[in-house]
């Protein structure tokens, strides 16, 4: 079946704020344990709302203590493996295409069947500014391709 729609676009675009809550929770779990073994409770209260980090944690004021942290961290580890695993299953073109996507953004099919270069063409330019835009999703993509 030939059609202007993507069957991958949704899933993708789906990934990129759980692998940026992913990126953030990763990057807590691993100051957090050196600030509190050295700074006081106190000091970290008054300095926690003036760090930069993304709206997704800060909204998010329970996922912040520790045991909480690290469940999450797990389940979010576990949503993306499966997005990842479901979207190359889907086409095996497009997780590699989005780490090295030169040819395929020049690209403007007018249609694509599910798994299709073309697929994989239309989805990288309805996504890919977002994915370039988002600190260490592109890195963490070439790091999943990888294993």
């Amino acid at each position: 079946m030939v059609s202007n729609l993507s069957i991958i676009s949704h899933p993708v675009a789906v990934t990129l704020p759980e692998v940026k809550w992913l990126l953030d929770l990763t990057s807590l779990n691993q100051w957090a344990p050196a600030l509190n073994a050295e700074v006081p409770r106190e000091i970290l209260d008054m300095i926690q709302p003036l760090v930069p980090q993304s709206s997704i944690i800060g909204a998010r004021g329970d996922v912040i203590d520790g045991p909480a942290r690290q469940a999450k961290t797990e389940r979010l580890k576990t949503q993306v493996n499966v997005l990842y695993t479901t979207i190359q299953q889907a086409n095996q073109d497009f997780w590699s295409a989005l780490a090295s996507p030169a040819r395929h953004l020049a690209a403007r099919p007018s249609a694509s069947s599910a798994g299709s270069v073309e697929e994989t063409q239309l989805t990288l330019m309805w996504n890919y500014q977002s994915w370039g835009e988002t600190p260490g999703a592109m890195e963490f993509i070439k790091a999943q391709s990888t294993k």
